[in-house]
């Protein structure tokens, strides 16, 4: 991506040149209305923007183009994970709050007995539109031991539990647009005429 900020100006910050990298940019309103402009790409298993870039224009130069047309600031947190990085996620994510460490918060977060890893109960309408509701929203169930140990949950309603919701939320964030690759060189002029404004 280093040809991305060699684009941007340099200033003078504190007597020192710097890239002027607070600029934004955003394709013309022509090239985002065309139908013909984008097309769809599933990211693969531990596939990076920079290896579409080179496979799909033939150079990494391109990243920034992969990212910007996903409408994605932050590559690290906006690309989706690979199997390893979202199960480091999950534990650095909900270790605290499953008060487990390592797989075993792997394991509370898979746990279909338990009611502490739910995030929402949800069912869907005749018309097909999904309505979600809060855990409390149903009344407790309580042990001898006043523990909450499920809830009066009406027929036709679902748990999402949080690993079902993150790892649902990851897989969704495979599906990307490419921009057709004819259009590349034309963005990428048009790109170094309008962060230089």
């Amino acid at each position: 991506m280093s040809s991305y900020f060699s684009n941007f100006p340099i200033i003078k910050y504190d007597n020192t040149s710097v890239r002027d990298i607070t600029r934004r940019t955003k394709f013309i309103e022509t090239l985002l209305s065309n139908p013909y402009l984008f097309l769809p790409y599933t990211v693969k298993e531990g596939e990076k923007p920079e290896d579409i870039a080179f496979n799909y224009y033939g150079t990494v130069d391109a990243t920034w183009l992969v990212l910007l047309a996903n409408n994605m600031i932050d590559p690290y947190t906006d690309w989706p994970l690979s199997y390893d990085q979202f199960i480091e996620y999950l534990i650095e994510k909900y270790g605290a709050q499953s008060n487990k460490t390592g797989y075993d918060v792997i394991a509370w977060l898979q746990d279909t007995t338990s009611v502490d890893n739910i995030l929402y109960y949800y069912r869907t309408t005749e018309s097909g539109i999904e309505v979600k509701v809060s855990p409390d929203t149903f009344p407790a169930l309580y042990d001898t031991q006043n523990n909450i140990v499920g809830r009066n949950v009406p027929v036709g309603w679902a748990p999402m539990r949080i690993y079902d919701y993150e790892n649902i939320k990851n897989e969704n964030s495979r599906e990307i647009l490419v921009v057709e690759r004819r259009y590349y060189e034309q963005i990428n002029e048009e790109f170094k005429e309008l962060i230089v404004r």
